[in-house]
């Protein structure tokens, strides 16, 4: 979650509008908690939205790694990592579910 926060508030630092905002939900739903950060930023590059795996651009335009090690963590705990645009602001939005844990008798 930390990491899905930072780049967002990165990508408000580059996109230099007046309106700066960051939005977290977290919910639970069919059996799985679900985090979503949305922003108001520029969005992200189709390309990105299409391979959440691979590396996409990180500080100062550079190639970096952080959603591609979200995703293998998330997915480590049989979650999933996916990436839209916002539906409640005019940026983008990264999301992820974790199944609820199981109590034991």
């Amino acid at each position: 979650m930390v990491n899905l926060v930072t780049n967002a508030i990165e990508a408000l630092e580059r996109s230099g509008g007046d309106s700066r905002r960051v939005e977290v939900v977290v919910d639970v739903q069919d059996g799985f908690a679900r985090c979503a950060v949305s922003d108001s930023g520029p969005g992200m590059a189709e390309v990105m939205a299409q391979d959440v795996g691979g590396p996409g651009v990180g500080r100062s335009g550079q190639r970096g790694f952080g959603l591609a090690v979200s995703q293998s963590i998330i997915e480590l705990h049989r979650g999933a990592l996916e990436l839209e645009r916002s539906a409640t602001l005019s940026g983008a939005c990264v999301s992820f579910r974790l199944p609820l844990a199981r109590r034991r008798a």
